[in-house]
């Protein structure tokens, strides 16, 4: 079974926070809120959004490690993992590598 989001939405796969910084300071489990993870990873995007009658086509594409809002989009269980389901323009940002 597969998931196809419609319109502008973004299927979005959050990855865990890193337990250690760049300098290589070991964070606490306190520090760390692992159910808000805010970094994830791009798994389906819709086909775009329609304006009048020309679609507007995705700036994102699968695999594009993304910030996302603390607490935006909707949480869906699927296939035994969790996803986040939000539009494309609540996504803060695409991060390069």
């Amino acid at each position: 079974m597969k998931f196809r989001p419609l319109q502008d939405y973004v299927l979005v796969s959050r990855t865990p926070p890193a337990e250690i910084t760049v300098g290589g300071i070991l964070l606490p489990a306190t520090a760390l809120d692992k159910n808000k993870a805010t970094e994830g990873v791009v798994i389906a995007t819709g086909p775009g959004k329609y304006v009048g009658n020309r679609l507007i086509g995705m700036v994102l594409r699968m695999g594009d490690r993304v910030i996302l809002p603390q607490y935006g989009g909707s949480e869906i269980q699927f296939n035994g993992e969790t996803y986040v389901v939000l539009r494309e323009g609540d996504i803060l940002g695409v991060v390069d590598r």
